[in-house]
């Protein structure tokens, strides 16, 4: 009886530290963040747009952060649906169809890497991104290829996962400063879209904690 106890227990240790490893080998890091401590208060309405070189891809990214804005209590809007013709919208584009919802912020979701192998995790101090009515023309040219990212800091090595660099931005439509930016490394298997959901939980964690989403 105690041999097959020790074995249930080491059977189960062996679950535990297979499951503590497998989480190991996915996930994501906060970088850095910065919000604007000016700000007081929580948006209700918000429109998703993910900056991606392929629309599907956008369209989960943003279905999958309004399941968890919803979930918070927030009324969220698509990008894709808001915007059902091809290619991203322009940044006069964008207010308009904010003002049209309603929408007291818009959260936009942006690739900045995807790396492989040796790869380097940038730390830096994060500062304020520009306005929304400047930085539009910026993010739209990281879409079309330019990179606007300095990659420098420790190296985290590893020849088996890949590595994509996100920096997610809150921006309020009635001024169209940024209220809060988090800079992110998500570390992941396979295809990064299966993540999509851990990655906006991640989010939503941060977001809270900047006290940005309605009180439950």
């Amino acid at each position: 009886m105690r041999s097959l106890i020790q074995s249930k227990n080491g059977l189960a240790a062996c679950a535990v530290l297979v499951a503590a490893l497998l989480s190991g080998c996915t996930g994501t890091k906060v970088i850095d963040t910065w919000r604007d401590e000016a700000y007081t208060g929580r948006p209700a309405r918000i429109l998703v747009i993910a900056i991606t070189r392929e629309r599907g891809p956008r369209t989960l990214l943003e279905e999958g952060f309004a399941r968890q804005l919803k979930v918070h209590g927030v009324e969220p809007y698509i990008g894709t649906a808001a915007f059902p013709e091809e290619g991203l919208p322009s940044r006069d584009a964008v207010i308009a169809k904010a003002a049209e919802l309603k929408a007291e912020a818009v959260l936009v979701v942006r690739f900045l890497q995807t790396t492989t192998g040796e790869t380097s995790t940038p730390v830096r101090r994060y500062a304020a991104p520009a306005g929304f009515a400047t930085s539009w023309n910026d993010y739209m040219g990281s879409y079309y290829g330019a990179s606007t990212m300095t990659a420098v800091g420790i190296r985290d090595v590893s020849y088996d996962f890949y590595y994509a660099t996100i920096e997610t931005t809150l921006f309020d439509m009635q001024t169209q400063d940024p209220l809060w930016s988090l800079y992110s490394s998500t570390k992941y298997e396979q295809h990064l879209l299966k993540q999509i959901d851990p990655f906006a939980e991640t989010i939503m964690r941060e977001l809270d904690k900047a006290k940005l989403l309605p009180r439950r």
